[in-house]
């Protein structure tokens, strides 16, 4: 893919499709702030479309053309790119790859989205072969592509084997269940929900986000009809009435007399 020189072109030549995650409205309110007072620092990358109206698409940079949107500029510095469309997708994912303020879930679908890219690459290979060929060891094998992707990235391998193992059950319609929650930046419960089978997950998802469950294996539980569903939230001043008939309860007849005399003390007073 080759790069072309910065330019400057009109936002409303620009359009936006197929992007992989959605602008985060806070991120976008940050950079309005930061664009306002700051300008432009980094320009967004389009590519130029053919035998269109509109002129050019979005490659990367979705949160700052939204900022620069609500800012009402009319022109934007942008970077012209050229490629296929999966070489163009690629940039798109290495480029947020870098960004250490993913949320898990995005970061899920940009490896997934990525290793299945270069699965379908002449970049990789499946076993087997001479090992000792020149072809062999100029091919980048199925294999190795934690350890590639570590190096390009600069996340860890076993950080991005979590994200593929959970960006393979971030379905579409899954990401829709999830929508808003804070599971999406759940490390540990996104985890938690790939080892459960396909058609128990998201019934499960549903159990979290509308509050009926506390955890995955909670809701797992629920879901299987191995525990009932939560009680009914208790009231905070039921809470300590009951905590304080437990107390009393459990106290002795000197302490009881001793209670009952800061009551009336409380009330007298």
């Amino acid at each position: 893919m080759n790069k072309e020189i910065v330019t400057e072109i009109s936002i409303a030549d620009i359009q936006i499709k197929d992007r992989l995650r959605e602008t985060n409205p806070d991120k976008v309110l940050l950079l309005k702030n930061s664009i306002g007072a700051l300008g432009l620092m980094q320009p967004i990358l389009v590519s130029k479309l053919k035998n269109s109206t509109i002129n050019y698409n979005l490659v990367a940079g979705a949160h700052r053309l939204a900022a620069c949107v609500a800012l009402e500029m009319e022109n934007i510095h942008v970077k012209v790119v050229t490629g296929t469309k999966k070489e163009l997708l690629e940039y798109q994912i290495m480029e947020n790859l870098a960004r250490n303020d993913l949320e898990v879930s995005d970061r899920a679908i940009f490896v997934t989205e990525l290793k299945e890219i270069w699965d379908q690459s002449e970049r990789f290979s499946g076993r087997g072969g001479d090992r000792r060929s020149e072809d062999y060891k100029s091919i980048v094998h199925v294999d190795d592509w934690s350890e590639i992707m570590a190096a390009e990235t600069g996340w860890s391998v076993g950080t991005l084997k979590r994200s593929y193992r959970i960006g393979k059950i971030l379905t579409p319609e899954m990401r829709e269940v999830l929508r808003g929650s804070d599971m999406l930046n759940n490390q540990k419960q996104l985890e938690e929900l790939t080892k459960f089978s396909t058609d128990i997950r998201l019934d499960v998802a549903k159990l979290i986000v509308d509050g009926q469950a506390k955890s995955v294996r909670g809701a797992h539980s629920m879901a299987t009809g191995k525990a009932d569903k939560l009680p009914a939230e208790i009231e905070p001043q039921d809470k300590l009435l009951t905590d304080l008939i437990k107390a009393w309860d459990r106290a002795s007849m000197a302490t009881r007399h001793k209670f009952v005399a800061h009551i009336e003390d409380h009330i007298n007073g």
